[in-house]
């Protein structure tokens, strides 16, 4: 892939998540469900908007994240809500045909991707942290920040492997190159 960056990714007012929300004709009551790969902060910033949904969180990430051990990126206030209502899974598992979490430790303690399946553009794998960059699964390089090397390895590997079964795409969320290729709101994958 060439790294030419083509254009670095500029966050404009307009992009906030409830400008987002609104664009597509959504309000974060209309949220039932929040799939929560990792608490780092840049993945928790906005939950106070969801309260009332249902987080799915890893057995392991759960336990991190209300323990004494968060790192400088993990923001308590962000998701420390007495209201939240935490739904805690353990390794792979399923919330509704076509949406997988899959249990990718090694960016995080209890870091999760989701593999979701769309009648009319098939199967997705929102890698989340697993690689920040697509020379992570290129290359297979550690992402920039591991607790668990050979398990984030691992979970490269993984996740390259369902891409080749399924012949989904794997969405990168830090990519800068791939953001500027993917759909973005208003339009959709369905």
């Amino acid at each position: 892939m060439d790294r030419g960056w083509l254009t670095p990714p500029i966050v404009l007012p307009q992009h906030d998540f409830l400008s987002q929300l609104e664009s597509i004709g959504i309000a974060p009551d209309d949220i039932k469900d929040v799939v929560l790969s990792h608490v780092h902060c840049d993945h928790t910033g906005n939950i106070n908007y969801l309260r009332h949904a249902r987080f799915w969180i890893q057995k392991l990430e759960y336990e991190f994240a209300f323990s004494d051990q968060i790192g400088p990126a993990v923001f308590p206030s962000d998701y420390d809500f007495a209201d939240i209502d935490w739904h805690i899974v353990d390794g792979d598992w399923e919330l509704t045909k076509g949406i997988q979490g899959i249990f990718t430790r090694g960016h995080h303690p209890g870091h999760q991707s989701l593999v979701v399946t769309l009648p009319n553009d098939g199967v997705k794998i929102l890698t989340a942290d697993v690689g920040d960059l697509w020379e992570n699964f290129e290359n297979e390089v550690l992402p920039g920040e591991s607790v668990d090397d050979p398990a984030a390895m691992t979970s490269i590997r993984r996740l390259k492997a369902i891409a080749q079964d399924t012949g989904g795409e794997m969405i990168l969320l830090h990519d800068p190159d791939m953001v500027q290729r993917l759909r973005l709101s208003p339009a959709s994958y369905t």
